[in-house]
């Protein structure tokens, strides 16, 4: 592919742009972000799997089931609302949305952000969890 110079993608009609074939927007981040996420949901996995295997009690168990569903979710949405906003060329690395008033842009870009919110605090149950797990020490009983 070829690369865009800056005054060609300023000169862009991004409202005509739907599906560039430059994939210079945000579906490259997209992807990234979906592997990454995939790793950090298999670690956390396996961090609670580690706890479970030396026998010591879960701290908050209610909220460490609902953890990995909570970043899931999250990262779901984030990917999700990055990749439509890309699908309708929102450029990458490109601070705010004075680049477009697409309202499809801007409900991605707001989907984008209840998907971020709801990781970080799925992230934030896991250290917690996690931590107080580790500080506690309860051995299980057997």
């Amino acid at each position: 592919f070829k690369q865009k110079t800056a005054y060609e993608i300023y000169q862009c009609d991004w409202s005509s742009d739907v599906c560039s074939s430059d994939l210079n927007d945000t579906r490259v981040p997209a992807h990234y972000h979906g592997a990454v996420t995939a790793l950090t949901l298999a670690l956390m996995g396996y961090a609670y799997h580690m706890i479970s295997g030396c026998k010591i009690r879960i701290a908050l168990p209610r909220l460490a089931l609902a953890q990995p569903y909570a970043y899931g979710l999250g990262m779901l949405l984030f990917i999700t609302g990055l990749f439509v906003s890309g699908l309708f060329g929102a450029p990458r690395k490109t601070f705010g949305v004075g680049w477009t008033d697409n309202s499809a842009v801007l409900a991605s870009m707001g989907l984008m952000g209840v998907g971020t919110l709801l990781a970080v605090i799925g992230g934030a149950i896991f250290v917690i969890y996690s931590g107080l797990t580790l500080i506690k020490e309860e051995k299980l009983d057997g």
